[in-house]
């Protein structure tokens, strides 16, 4: 019982998909610890003490230890992860807790270099390590990975990134006597061997009888109102006008998934957000911004992906007016 009022204060109310995905992703790690799962968790919280790290903690005692002594679940430290020598392998789970990203000039460029490197620990199946005082050398990356901080770690992701799971239920802090008999579990302190052999039992029996919804071996990583929100800021002035515009079906073009180089032009000019903006001058360039960025793309041709759909199209003039001029037009999405 304890267990799981942890799970649903860090995941999300029971009954609920985030409870479910993530009680999910826990039992896999029993049933399932030779498939590597294709997202990772990464559980934020406003306040500290909430519970994450013993969660963690709990998680470890849970998987136990293989016939060599490596922990199946193994507690890593942020700088451990970026590290040259970092090994994934050996383990069923990585857990890298207190992920923070301290504020400074260098901050964005520190953490889209991050953000590269856990994409590759959670998708390749092999990653390269380097050897102290040797080579660099193959080994198979089959660990999953789960991630914890809190709400200060924001750091920039992409929007329709399948791997990242974010998490932010906003939990309370942990009172005492909400889950003493974890803290008991993994101190410790309080029980016998044999009493604490049985309780980790009766939680790997419990995860090994759950029956598992989602298949984390090809599920893509919901879009959360956090991870939205850490999307957008870490998005420039122009792109975040782009996607507020075109997102209220109520605005100019809006309501269309497609669109014409005039057509968005007229949109950028009568915009009062970029009235002040140096694109103001330079629309072209704007719209050419945005299309190397992927925000805009060609609509392409289904027998040849090489060959962009055009159309003669009526032209929509700087006075908002549309005009026959029997010339074709790229259309976009």
């Amino acid at each position: 019982e304890e267990f799981t009022e942890i799970i649903s204060r860090i995941f999300g109310p029971r009954n609920s998909e985030e409870y479910q995905l993530g009680i999910d992703f826990i039992a896999w790690m029993v049933q399932k610890p030779h498939i590597k799962p294709v997202i990772a968790p990464f559980i934020m919280s406003h306040h500290r003490g909430v519970g994450k790290s013993l969660f963690f903690n709990v998680i470890i005692q849970i998987l136990g230890t293989s016939k060599i002594g490596q922990r199946q679940g193994r507690l890593s430290k942020l700088d451990e992860l970026q590290g040259r020598f970092f090994d994934p392998s050996g383990c069923t789970i990585n857990l890298i807790d207190e992920v923070q990203f301290p504020v400074h000039k260098d901050t964005r460029k520190e953490s889209v270099t991050f953000w590269r490197h856990l994409k590759n620990l959670i998708t390749a199946e092999v990653v390269s390590v380097e050897i102290k005082g040797g080579a660099t050398h193959p080994v198979p990356n089959s660990a999953a990975l789960m991630l914890a901080g809190n709400t200060g770690s924001h750091f920039p992701i992409e929007e329709m990134d399948r791997r990242l799971w974010i998490i932010d239920a906003n939990p309370p802090m942990l009172e005492r006597g909400v889950a003493d008999k974890l803290f008991s579990l993994v101190k410790g302190i309080g029980v016998g061997p044999d009493e604490r052999i049985a309780m980790i039992n009766a939680l790997r029996y419990k995860l090994h009888k759950h029956e598992i919804v989602n298949d984390l071996s090809m599920i893509r990583a919901p879009m959360t109102d956090t991870k939205r929100e850490m999307f957008m800021d870490s998005l420039t002035d122009v792109e975040a006008w782009f996607i507020n515009h075109f997102e209220n079906t109520e605005n100019l073009f809006a309501a269309s998934p497609v669109i014409t180089e005039s057509a968005f032009n007229y949109v950028a000019e009568v915009s009062d957000s970029l009235i002040n903006s140096r694109w103001k001058d330079n629309v072209q360039g704007l719209f050419r911004d945005l299309k190397r960025r992927g925000y805009i793309r060609p609509i392409r041709s289904m027998s040849n992906n090489q060959v962009s759909r055009n159309m003669i199209i009526p032209k929509v003039g700087t006075d908002g007016q549309l005009y026959q001029t029997e010339r074709r037009e790229v259309l976009y999405t």
